[in-house]
């Protein structure tokens, strides 16, 4: 089961580290498009350091804490799931609570 487990974690680094690498290179690719289409007097007022900056650092960070949000998501979902199958073979009743408060956490996580 270890072994299975190291081979999953893997292949979900690997993934996620893959879809980080593409979201990058398009928001670097929609960010040059649309410097390249400003007006000649915004190169004026922007430094030419600032806008080099939002098209290296800025998008890069932005793509790790979105990538990280949906690795995190997705672990959650099927943890909660696992344990909501677990508790149905032992205990209908454990479940039931579970299930609740797991629709409970949804919502109030929709106004936060």
């Amino acid at each position: 089961m270890g072994t299975v487990d190291a081979l999953l974690d893997f292949w979900t680094f690997f993934l996620y580290g893959f879809a980080q690498q593409k979201l990058i290179a398009k928001l670097r690719t929609d960010v040059f498009a649309a410097v390249l289409k400003q007006d000649m007097g915004f190169f004026d007022v922007s430094s030419t350091g600032d806008l080099t900056s939002r098209l290296t650092s800025d998008t890069a960070e932005m793509s790790a804490d979105l990538t990280w949000v949906f690795r995190f998501t997705i672990e959650a979902l099927v943890g909660v799931y696992q344990n909501r199958q677990d508790l149905y073979r032992y205990s209908l009743h454990w479940a039931n609570i579970l299930s609740k408060i797991v629709v409970l956490l949804s919502f109030l996580c929709l106004f936060f």
